[in-house]
C-alpha cells in the first residue's frame, strides 16, 4: 500500500467525521467577520432593545453587516484578484500593507 492511498482513505474518513462538520459550521458561523453582527442580532432579539422598530433594526443590522462582513471580504478579494495578496495566509502581509496606505494617505 502507497502512502497516497493511506492519507487519501484517511481524508475520506475525515470529510464525512460528524465532529468535524460541526465543528467546520460552527467555524463559519463564529468568524471574526460574523462575531459583531451576531451581537447585535442578539442584543435586538434577546434584549430590552426587543421593543425597538422592526425597520430601525434592519437599518442598524444591514450597516453593521457592510462594514464588518461585505466590505472587508470584497476587499481581500480584490486584493487577492489583483494580486496585491500573494496567499491566502494574509494577516500579517494585509496588516503590513494597510498601515503602509494609510501612513502615505496622511
Amino acid at each position: 500500500m502507497e502512502a497516497n492511498e493511506t492519507t487519501g482513505s484517511l481524508k475520506e474518513i475525515r470529510k464525512s467525521d460528524p465532529l468535524e462538520i460541526g465543528s467546520r459550521i460552527i467555524s463559519g458561523i463564529f468568524t471574526p467577520f460574523m462575531v459583531p453582527f451576531l451581537a447585535f442580532f442578539l442584543l435586538f432579539f434577546f434584549t430590552y432593545l426587543r421593543i425597538m422598530p422592526l425597520q430601525y433594526k434592519l437599518v442598524v443590522l444591514g450597516i453593521v453587516y457592510c462594514f464588518t462582513i461585505l466590505m472587508p471580504m470584497l476587499a481581500i478579494y480584490l486584493f487577492q484578484k489583483i494580486a496585491f495578496v500573494p496567499n491566502r495566509n494574509i494577516s500579517i502581509f494585509v496588516e503590513i500593507n494597510l498601515i503602509i496606505i494609510i501612513s502615505y494617505g496622511n
